[in-house]
């Protein structure tokens, strides 16, 4: 008999389909697009600190000039594209897409 220190957290949760993918911003947008809302990990400077950290943040929104994220720090901001894209790639585009 399993218990619950034998089964991925994943299933314990009931998201049986989730998934970690490197994707590109086209990627991003299209998972928005059908209304899904990734998980990214990011590389960047937060508040308070001098030196990069990881982090990470659910994706709401994209547009030519913001990402607009909402951040477990900061609530929902909006952060420039050129900057998010930098900090994302810098962890080689991790996403979290969550799936029953």
């Amino acid at each position: 008999m399993l218990n619950n220190y034998s089964m991925p957290n994943k299933l314990l949760l009931g998201f049986a389909g989730t998934r970690k993918h490197n994707l590109t911003m086209g990627e991003l947008a299209a998972e928005l697009a059908q209304g899904r809302y990734p998980i990214v990990y990011v590389r960047t400077r937060l508040a308070g600190n001098p030196f990069p950290s990881n982090h990470a943040f659910v994706v709401i929104n994209i547009t030519q000039k913001a990402v607009t994220v909402l951040d477990p720090w900061e609530g929902e901001r909006e952060i420039p594209t050129i900057e998010f894209e930098r900090d994302w790639h810098r962890m080689r585009g991790l996403t979290i897409l969550c799936q029953k």
